[in-house]
């Protein structure tokens, strides 16, 4: 017995309909036992079966019924232990998922680390006389649970990154609110950028109900001053935080 113990989780659905179907079939098995040994009795006389003969039929009829019910019993819960550890594995991989999204996103620098960075950036380019862009993503996530939201924006900003260049940099500005450095790069081809990552945000949303809002802001096209450049993400910033979840 054993050698089919050995389920393969996968599997589970064919093998509880082979059960049934094995329970059924017993059950035939057993009403045609019961007729066969109840018609000499009920019809026949004399009995063609009697005696000796007919009391061994009987006992190893009753032998049968319980060595086929005690397996139809091992295999019910045999079945039952092997849902149950499917689904303690289950509950095992969407804890992980769920470690592993706080961690992705715990992982990304925060708006402290921006800030330095966007200071350190604009002194370069004013120096070396270069350009850079920034693209700023606010995500409205569908109003569910909390590590729903977290996992879908989780892989919003994997998809963003594969877009970027080696040199880009991703931040997290506030809750749902992100924004991608891109150093030396000009206007226009920030556009495109943000096209792409348009492109991977729209990807992204098959995945869930969102909404999403970004911003391209370049020196020295659209902003000429580091200040001026801080309101406009200040107010970026501000406008995400408080927006409501997409319904």
């Amino acid at each position: 017995m054993h050698i089919f113990d050995r389920i393969d989780p996968h599997d589970l659905e064919r093998r509880e309909w082979h059960l049934w179907v094995l329970v059924l079939a017993t059950l035939a098995v057993f009403a045609s036992a019961i007729v066969l040994l109840m018609y000499p009795t009920v019809f026949l006389d004399p009995l063609v079966v009697s005696g000796p003969t007919l009391r061994k039929a009987f006992f190893g009829f009753c032998a049968l019924s319980t060595l086929l019910l005690a397996y139809l019993a091992n295999r019910q819960v045999l079945l039952a232990r092997a849902r149950r550890t499917v689904l303690k594995d289950q509950e095992a991989i969407l804890r992980a998922q769920k470690d592993v999204t706080a961690n992705f996103l715990a992982s990304l620098p925060d708006l402290p680390l921006f800030q330095a960075r966007l200071r350190a950036e604009f002194k370069r380019a004013l120096l070396g006389q270069q350009p850079f862009s920034l693209v700023l993503v606010s995500i409205n996530a569908a109003a569910n649970s909390l590590a729903a939201n977290n996992e879908l924006i989780a892989v919003i900003v994997g998809a963003l990154k594969r877009k970027l260049r080696g040199d880009d940099f991703i931040y997290l500005l506030a809750a749902r609110v992100f924004c991608i450095l891109l150093p030396g790069v000009t206007g226009a081809n920030a556009s495109r950028l943000s096209d792409r990552m348009t492109e991977a945000l729209n990807e992204a949303r098959a995945s869930g109900c969102l909404s999403f809002e970004t911003k391209m802001l370049n020196y020295p096209e659209q902003a000429n001053s580091l200040q001026e450049i801080e309101e406009v993400i200040h107010s970026f910033v501000a406008a995400g935080s408080t927006s409501p979840t997409a319904a």
